[in-house]
């Protein structure tokens, strides 16, 4: 179970000379003080001392020359005893008990020695499990660092895209839309058919529609608001958009300062919270929902909250992956990319409450 090993505490000839040396004054005190004074139990620190430092068989002569020593000092005194024997006894008594004194203190040692190894090598076994630990952690540390640099960069190219998206959409197609609908109403002035133009008013109005919602759906994927004015703009204009097209009364609280939000962070944001307008209008059954922007230590902090139906969040959390939970689960998805947080909070018939936290630095 154990292996020996080597006591390198003390070297062996110190120790072997010094309690040799004791068991021999030990032995001529014994001599010395008489029969009726016993000093047998001091020869064991003696022979406890070499079992420890040195070993069991330099335990075990030292335990003999301790007896040797024992059974002189008595037979240098004249003493009767009712049988010869009972010398003999004494000293084979002594030999027993400082014999197994040695073996039962060797074992000991050994023992510990074991018990000292099998801490050293746990020890070593822990320090390395912790050592890999601390390794896998540092990787992860750097994976996740490299993830979120790489959804910052992902963040940027999207935005990008469709800043270069909507000019394409307010530049060509827009214009083009634009250029008909004049084409149109050159066409209805030189037409002198009652039909002809009124279907060409009619097209001329479905037109204009759609040359309203292309201008909106441009507005509505860049705003040049954000980039302007910032972030609270952005979202006040967006109030309108929603209470115009669906009647949702939007209240903006902002204490954050526009500048200090870099662009990347309101961008995210305001598509997070346009996001957000949508559920409010698809579920919650509320014409209110309020916004509000505030600073902390950790970035900016958006709480939206309706006064809507609310739900149960085990349901939601259950339909993570269908197309009833997917608008919160990506909405999720998209701030932890960057490098924030998403509480929900909701109950059935007492409204929802979203917290965002976003860095300021992504």
């Amino acid at each position: 179970m154990f292996r020996r090993v080597n006591k390198v505490a003390m070297p062996r000839s110190f120790v072997n000379i010094i309690c040799f040396s004791v068991i021999i004054i030990v032995g001529i005190i014994d001599c010395a003080s008489g029969w009726e004074v016993s000093l047998s139990i001091f020869y064991l620190m003696p022979i406890g001392l070499i079992v420890w430092f040195s070993g069991k068989y330099e335990g075990l002569t030292a335990a003999i020359v301790s007896v040797f020593l024992a059974t002189y000092a008595h037979t240098l005194w004249d003493i009767t005893y009712t049988n010869g024997i009972v010398v003999y006894w004494n000293a084979a008594s002594r030999l027993f008990v400082y014999g197994t004194f040695a073996l039962i203190l060797s074992e000991l040692r050994f023992y510990m020695d074991g018990l000292e190894i099998l801490v050293t090598e746990r020890t070593a076994s822990l320090s390395n499990e912790i050592e890999m630990h601390m390794q896998t952690e540092l990787g992860l540390i750097n994976a996740n660092n490299n993830l979120q640099a790489l959804s910052t960069e992902l963040c940027i190219a999207e935005e990008r895209e469709r800043r270069r998206f909507a000019t394409e959409l307010h530049d060509n197609l827009g214009q083009n839309l634009i250029f008909a609908k004049m084409k149109l109403n050159d066409l209805n002035c030189k037409s002198s058919c009652g039909k002809c133009q009124s279907s060409i008013e009619g097209i001329n109005d479905v037109l204009g529609t759609i040359i309203q919602d292309v201008r909106s759906l441009t507005t509505q994927i860049s705003p040049p608001l954000l980039y302007e004015f910032g972030l609270e703009a952005a979202l006040e204009w967006l109030g309108d958009e929603f209470n115009e097209k669906h009647g949702l009364k939007v209240t903006i609280l902002n204490a954050v300062e526009q500048e200090s939000i870099p662009i990347e962070t309101s961008t995210a944001l305001f598509h997070v919270i346009r996001e957000l307008f949508v559920n409010v209008v698809k579920h919650a059954k509320t014409d209110q929902v309020s916004v509000v922007l505030n600073h902390n230590v950790e970035g900016v902090q958006v709480e939206v909250t309706d006064a809507g139906i609310g739900f149960d969040l085990k349901q939601i959390d259950r339909q993570k992956g269908q197309k009833n939970g997917f608008g919160l689960f990506s909405i999720r998805q998209r701030i932890l990319h960057m490098g924030g947080t998403m509480m929900l909070e909701s109950e059935a018939g007492r409204g929802t409450r979203v917290l965002l936290q976003a860095p300021l630095f992504v």
